[in-house]
């Protein structure tokens, strides 16, 4: 939970600005600042004065630490894409809303491209009492990067990380700008 983009001069370890959610199971002696195991995780789209704990905003899921030259829509080191606002005094320790860790990569040798470990996309900030197994207020999981004449609806590209956030004022529940809800 170390927050990595402070002001200049503002200490890393102390800041309240937005978490970074490097990753921190990478292998011994590797470089957390450097690794390519470590995807950027920051929040770059918070107005000026939004509290990251509890902006509906979510964090920027471009990837920023892949190996000079790697393709962004075709890298297997794609980060979990799940909600991490904390509830204002949530401890980030117990909370069930605290930053998703995990890898989806496929098992060694596993297609990337047909793979079922694809990265998470279960949301966590869903109304009181909603079951996240069975809710339908998920994640856009439209696909914009398949071949011509795909099916959005069947292929194993990649899913669409885009903000489909509602205009002010309208319900995250039901808008249609919101995330696309899609039972599971």
């Amino acid at each position: 939970m170390r927050r990595h983009d402070s002001p200049a001069g503002a200490d890393p370890r102390a800041s309240t600005l937005r978490p970074c959610m490097r990753r921190h199971d990478l292998p011994a002696g590797a470089d957390p600042r450097t690794s390519t195991l470590c995807p950027c995780m920051r929040c770059h789209d918070l107005p000026a004065g939004a509290d990251p704990h509890t902006s509906t905003l979510r964090p920027c899921m471009r990837r920023h630490d892949l190996p000079a030259g790697a393709d962004p829509r075709t890298s297997t080191l794609r980060p979990c894409m799940r909600r991490h606002d904390l509830p204002a005094g949530a401890d980030p320790r117990t909370s069930s809303l605290r930053p998703c860790m995990r890898r989806h990569d496929p098992p060694a040798g596993a297609d990337p491209l047909t793979s079922t470990l694809r990265p998470c996309m279960r949301r966590h900030d869903l109304p009181a009492g909603a079951d996240p197994r069975t809710s339908t207020l998920r994640p856009c999981m439209r696909r914009h990067d398949l071949p011509a004449g795909a099916d959005p609806r069947t292929s194993s590209l990649r899913p669409c990380m885009r903000r489909h956030d509602p205009p002010a004022g309208t319900d995250p529940r039901t808008s249609t700008l919101r995330s696309e809800t899609t039972i599971m």
